[in-house]
């Protein structure tokens, strides 16, 4: 039993290995393709994966070592807004749990555990550096506060790395030597560098406004090269009429500039825009290929490959 155990590791830990080859390679190739790409008529749906277990309200997809990574908040009691401000808050923080599921490309769920604890129970859009899944938790009203996680994807035990006087909505992975946060409505940039591997060898170098609020950033990618992709999604008002505009933009990690903006219209069955929170990029067979999971509760993974 022991051996067998042990050649079940060795080969989850080379699949994580060959992941983290092919992700590198993966990285700087969509970066060339998407310029290519200028209509929403380019990408086609080619596959979806049914979920078959609540998924509750989606926040971040990441796949490592040939399985999906998908947050979400199990919200207990939703947020309720105040008549005026109370102590620089909107709202209160309502109630829930974060979770983390963990499922294979056919949507079997493998493992889930919970992330976050009392108020901080809201996690974000994710990001993968080869080794872990960063994740930030945060309680679930503007500017209130967070903390970040690395998570082993074969254990899925999480690690608290530090925490932020800020509601973070998405981290990514600058590699692994630097992590860069956004807060509720990516309205600032938080950089982190690494001094060494250990929860008090990481320092805030940076915090800086977003030039660019097309979309509102709700999950990002690094994609090699100091560039990051990110799926957001803005929401706009006027009398009775709402209108939401969703799409998919390249920055740089190093200055935050946009090179790149495609806004998507695509919506789900159940109306939902396709860059409402979870999305994840990938090459497949020399394809871009885009995976979207923008309903709550029984959720399916959308798949859009570009032609």
């Amino acid at each position: 039993m022991k051996f067998k155990y042990l050649a079940v590791l060795l080969a989850v830990v080379s699949a994580l290995v060959a992941q983290k080859t092919a992700a590198q390679n993966n990285h700087s190739e969509i970066a060339r393709k998407l310029p290519g790409y200028t209509s929403e008529k380019q990408f086609v749906l080619t596959d979806s994966i049914v979920l078959p277990f609540q998924t509750f309200h989606t926040q971040g997809l990441v796949k490592a070592g040939g399985y999906y990574f998908l947050t979400a908040v199990d919200v207990k009691r939703w947020p309720e807004k105040y008549p005026g401000p109370v102590g620089g808050f909107d709202r209160d923080n309502g109630e829930g749990i974060g979770r983390v599921f963990k499922f294979d490309e056919r949507g079997k769920l493998v493992a889930q555990v919970t992330i976050g604890e009392k108020s901080i129970y809201h996690p974000g859009g994710i990001d993968f550096d080869g080794k872990y899944i960063w994740i930030p938790v945060c309680e679930y009203r503007p500017h209130g506060n967070s903390t970040v996680y690395r998570m082993d994807p074969l254990t899925m035990e999480a690690e608290k790395m530090w925490d932020v006087r800020d509601a973070l909505g998405a981290v990514v992975c600058v590699g692994n030597e630097e992590v860069i946060g956004m807060n509720w409505d990516s309205e600032l940039f938080y950089k982190w560098a690494r001094k060494d591997d250990t929860r008090q060898g990481w320092e805030l170098i940076s915090r800086e406004p977003n030039n660019m609020l097309t979309f509102k950033i709700q999950d990002a990618k690094y994609v090699g090269d100091t560039m990051m992709l990110c799926s957001g999604l803005n929401r706009w008002k006027q009398g009775d009429q709402n209108f939401a505009l969703g799409g998919i933009q390249l920055m740089r990690t190093d200055g935050y500039q946009t090179l790149y903006q495609l806004p998507l219209t695509i919506k789900t069955p159940r109306g939902a825009n396709i860059c409402n929170n979870p999305f994840f990029p990938e090459i497949k067979n020399g394809r871009l290929r885009l995976s979207f999971a923008p309903d709550d509760d029984q959720t399916v993974i959308y798949i859009y490959e570009a032609r």
